[in-house]
């Protein structure tokens, strides 16, 4: 007796896989979500909001630079903080977002210490949480995946 099978589609199952396994890399994905996360941090610094939408206590600094015509809100004098935001990767491949330990503002000062200081509410000064991520950032996360996965099976 002589059994016979025939399988018709495997190329095109192994495409899909092909694509599926692409969409789901891992340090693909990581990246974007970084990418991502980082913007939205960028985007509450620059509202002077904490990821959870809170505003931030108006800085001393920053009342009196806006009764001078000056501008720049809180935190915000030349910008040091704001452009020290970065995300590098661990030691086992992991985003981190940092503030870059290595940047000084304009008095030469490292922008790491007034940054701790300002996000945790030390040394007398009101929180002004900058850094961290909310549900809607969670979500946005989970977007992309599945985004990702729409995009191979459609």
């Amino acid at each position: 007796m002589k059994i016979e099978v025939q399988v018709h589609g495997i190329k095109e199952v192994a495409a899909l896989l092909g694509k599926v396994k692409l969409a789901m890399d891992a340090d693909s994905i990581a990246d974007e979500a970084s990418a991502m996360l980082l913007n939205r941090i960028r985007t509450r610094f620059l509202r002077q909001t904490s990821p959870e939408g809170k505003v931030w206590p108006v800085s001393r600094a920053a009342m009196i630079r806006k009764q001078k015509g000056i501008g720049g809100g809180t935190l915000f004098d030349t910008g040091a903080l704001f452009h020290s935001l970065e995300v590098v990767r661990g030691p086992k491949g992991e985003r981190i977002l940092r503030v870059n330990p290595e940047t000084k503002n304009k008095k030469g000062t490292l922008v790491e210490s007034y940054a701790r200081t300002h996000q945790l509410g030390l040394k007398g000064m009101p929180k002004r949480v900058f850094l961290g991520f909310s549900k809607d950032d969670e979500s946005m996360a989970v977007a992309i995946i599945r985004t990702r996965l729409r995009e191979v099976l459609q």
